[in-house]
């Protein structure tokens, strides 16, 4: 749960997961983790008690308070560096950028940049924004403060501040790729899909690769937005890519079935199939098309050579389980409609097979109870 709310920058809570756990025993992963929720969590109070008194070795305690140093700002952060005299790798980094700045520029601020960039580098993505965004308080131009802010807001989980400070640098230099990506997903986790597909879009004209990770999440946008033109437009570019995946084609043929959009479906099966003739998913895709559009024959065949190449297959059985379902015969009906459901029991297919088994079940029960009526109704006139 920890790890989850971590990957989710929900580090408060983060934290107080892994604050459970037997600080004595856990990985290198685990308590850098912690650690690092541990300085996330900004509603901290007592810090340097806290950190005093975990079971961890003293340099890298030392490192952590460094960091909530810098966090009071760049001055103390500097002479709180300059005082280190440990081997600490983190901690030596630090101060041997601080020591070699002069000799590099004689402008402090490019020492503060480079400060801010290396504990960017060390995942400190907090201290890394505090610091920049201090540089950018002085000299609202510097360009790698603002990017360096932007960027660690972004790894932070702070999209606002992050959307703010990257649109800012884009500005600057609206052909930087990196910086177009990111707003592009910055947009999309505050739920403007308009707005980050433009930004999605200014990275493939100016060369993002790679392409194809563009173009899902344009795809994804575009569905998002019910842009069922931008959708299949984006599809029609991702499936002539050479590195689109039969995932790709998959999700472009369950698309556009879902869409009745079965020409594409039909093509896109198709087109699937050449690239990855091992796929039985899109065999029974075509198959599926070809069920839809009354041509029994055709989706019989591939529902049986989708099964042939994977019995397990959820597609091809939930099928034949409705195919067999709409002809009447209840038996194989709920044979494969139960092999379906076991074959894909926490996913979409599995779920349309239940609610066919529900469906097959009520009218096996209607046509149950409308029969012994019927038989009822009969010996009651018998008897009268």
């Amino acid at each position: 749960m920890a790890d989850v709310l971590f990957e989710l920058k929900r580090f408060e809570e983060a934290y107080s997961h892994y604050r459970l756990l037997p600080l004595k025993e856990i990985d290198a992963v685990t308590k850098e983790r912690l650690l690092s929720a541990f300085m996330f969590d900004e509603k901290q109070t007592g810090r340097q008690a806290e950190l005093d008194a975990m079971p961890f070795d003293p340099a890298e305690k030392e490192y952590y308070s460094v960091v909530g140093t810098c966090y009071t700002g760049i001055h103390n952060c500097v002479v709180r560096i300059q005082e280190y005299g440990g081997s600490e790798p983190r901690l030596k980094e630090l101060f041997d950028n601080i020591k070699d700045y002069e000799s590099l520029s004689g402008d402090y601020q490019y020492r503060n940049a480079l400060l801010a960039g290396t504990f960017f580098k060390q995942k400190q993505y907090l201290a890394a924004a505090k610091i920049a965004e201090e540089i950018v308080e002085k000299r609202p131009d510097y360009r790698s403060a603002i990017k360096i802010a932007g960027f660690a807001r972004f790894e932070y989980g702070n999209y606002d501040r992050a959307n703010a400070m990257l649109k800012r640098y884009f500005d600057f230099d609206p052909k930087d790729v990196q910086v177009a990506y990111a707003l592009g997903i910055i947009n999309y986790y505050l739920e403007d899909y308009a707005t980050s597909n433009l930004y999605f879009n200014n990275a493939v004209i100016n060369g993002y690769r790679p392409k194809t990770e563009l173009e899902r999440r344009l795809v994804y946008n575009y569905y998002l937005m019910d842009d069922k033109k931008g959708t299949f437009k984006i599809f029609r570019y991702l499936l002539e890519e050479e590195d689109s995946t039969n995932e790709d084609f998959e999700i472009a043929v369950f698309t556009a079935i879902e869409e009745k959009e079965y020409g594409k479906a039909y093509l896109w099966a198709e087109k699937g199939m050449e690239r990855f003739p091992d796929n039985d998913r899109l065999v029974a895709m075509r198959g599926w098309v070809s069920e839809i559009r009354g041509e029994d024959d055709k989706a019989v065949k591939d529902f049986g050579k989708a099964l042939d190449m994977n019995r397990r297959n959820p597609i091809a059985l939930l099928r034949f389980g409705i195919f067999y379902k709409n002809k009447g015969d209840v038996t194989l009906a709920k044979s494969y409609l139960e092999a379906a459901k076991e074959a894909d029991t926490s996913g979409t297919f599995g779920d349309d097979a239940i609610k066919a088994l529900e469906e097959l079940a009520s009218a096996t029960a209607s046509a149950t109870t409308g029969s012994t009526a019927s038989g009822t109704n009969a010996d009651s006139g018998k008897t009268r």
